[in-house]
């Protein structure tokens, strides 16, 4: 999906470049995000950079600071792989991260409504799928905000869908 700058008050949308490595090297770096995100923080800027690039080549929207301009959030939207180990381009599998500061505010709530709204305008996509961790209260709350409902969990992760057919 790719996305153009669209203001949405404090936060705006846009779509990630190279300029935003140091940025986005705080990101991948943050021990408290990795922990909820469930990933191995980001020790160098040449791991960063790598990251960067696969995401920008993915379209990954950027969640930027209106008034700055900086990086302060991620949305990744990644097809899912069906039976046959082919790529399902109906069903997305979604992640997205946040900086401390800009967590509970809202702020992940409206951006991913508005990729959402795009989604259901500009795709074929029927359906967006996310696994978080069972202690991430505030990712619960982004997805159920957003209309995603529980349809698995085990004895870490739940996993929610948005149907949008």
């Amino acid at each position: 999906m790719r996305i153009l700058k669209l203001n949405l008050g404090k936060i705006m949308i846009d779509k990630l470049s190279s300029d935003d490595l140091n940025a986005y090297f705080e990101l991948m770096c943050n021990e408290y995000i990795a922990k909820y995100c469930g990933f191995t923080p980001v020790e160098s800027k040449d791991k960063a950079k790598m990251l960067l690039d696969s995401d920008i080549a993915d379209d990954t929207v950027a969640i930027r600071n209106s008034d700055s301009n900086k990086l302060i959030g991620l949305i990744n939207l990644f097809e899912n792989i069906g039976a046959n180990n082919e790529p399902l381009s109906t069903e997305l599998d979604l992640g997205y991260l946040i900086q401390d500061e800009y967590s509970h505010k809202g702020y992940m709530t409206l951006a991913l409504s508005k990729v959402i709204e795009l989604l259901k305008c500009k795709s074929r996509v029927e359906k967006i799928f996310a696994t978080f961790k069972k202690e991430n209260i505030g990712s619960m709350k982004v997805l159920k905000n957003n209309g995603f409902a529980k349809c698995a969990s085990d004895s870490e992760t739940e996993t929610w869908v948005l149907n949008l057919k």
